[in-house]
């Protein structure tokens, strides 16, 4: 038998995992961590940490595309991080459901040789 928290979660994601595929919880992490990532390149970008790379941002860059940029960063991140764990999960299950058949089923016997093989 496996343990207890395989066996839960085994009963979970068989109720919940195509619900997952499509949550939002998941969407909302990543999103929120490309939000973190652009705001601490803004940051880095104006702080003068980088002078040379200060001067580049502020003669090339516009205010819009920036914003531009990070809000798509976010929304990739957000998508890139709900089906990176959807598809961790479903491994997980999977490999589970195959140790949970393996313990449950008989031993195979070895194969036995053939009487017109042997000498």
């Amino acid at each position: 038998m496996l343990p207890e928290e395989e066996e839960k979660f085994i009963q979970y994601w068989s109720e919940r995992g195509e619900a997952e595929k499509n949550s939002m919880r998941p969407l909302l992490v990543g999103f929120s961590f490309g939000v973190v990532f652009g705001i601490a390149t803004v940051i880095s970008i104006f702080s003068g940490w980088a002078i040379r790379a200060s001067m580049v941002a502020n003669s090339r860059l516009s205010a819009g595309l920036l914003l531009l940029i990070i809000l798509a960063v976010s929304v990739f991140m957000g998508y890139f991080y709900r089906s990176f764990r959807w598809e961790k999960n479903e491994q997980y299950y999977r490999e589970l459901l195959a140790k949970k058949k393996r313990k449950s089923s008989p031993p195979m016997q070895p194969n036995q040789p053939e009487s017109s093989l042997t000498p």
